[in-house]
């Protein structure tokens, strides 16, 4: 509820219990959300459910969450430490620098509709010059020369 919901607005990825609920009901206090915490809510969500949450004073289950795109993923009751545990080792995968990447194009595109520029596209490509990356290829390389028979 409130500052949970705007915590979670600012994270990558949102994964709940199903016995959890959403809400920031703080106009029935008096007073409104903070303009930048309104700001990750609606770029999450959408004017809509951003105006059911808000105005309206809703409080959402998870299930109805995970319907208005809220959060990413929805655990069984007593199966979501396993489940974050999972999505950090998936996480843990990949490579520093492409996640950074990842990270600064959603940002970017969430931010900014705008067509990608050309700088903003070969600036992806920096990736080749990283000990990640010809790590990565030598491990991959690796795996494929040990399954040939």
């Amino acid at each position: 509820m409130g500052g949970g919901l705007e915590i979670a607005c600012a994270c990558d990825l949102r994964l709940a219990d199903e016995t959890a609920r959403f809400g920031a009901p703080v106009g029935r206090l008096g007073f409104p959300l903070a303009f930048g915490e309104t700001q990750g809510l609606f770029a999450l969500v959408g004017p809509s459910v951003a105006a059911e949450l808000l105005l309206e004073g809703r409080i959402l289950s998870a299930s109805e969450a995970l319907q208005r795109r809220l959060i990413t993923r929805l655990s069984s009751t007593g199966s979501l430490a396993g489940d974050v545990d999972a999505a950090i080792a998936n996480i843990c995968k990949s490579g520093r620098w492409a996640a950074r990447s990842h990270k600064h194009q959603i940002r970017r595109l969430t931010r900014d509709p705008s067509p990608v520029t050309r700088e903003e596209r070969m600036a992806v490509y920096g990736f080749v010059a990283t000990d990640e990356y010809r790590e990565g290829i030598r491990r991959f390389l690796d795996r494929k020369q040990s399954k040939t028979p």
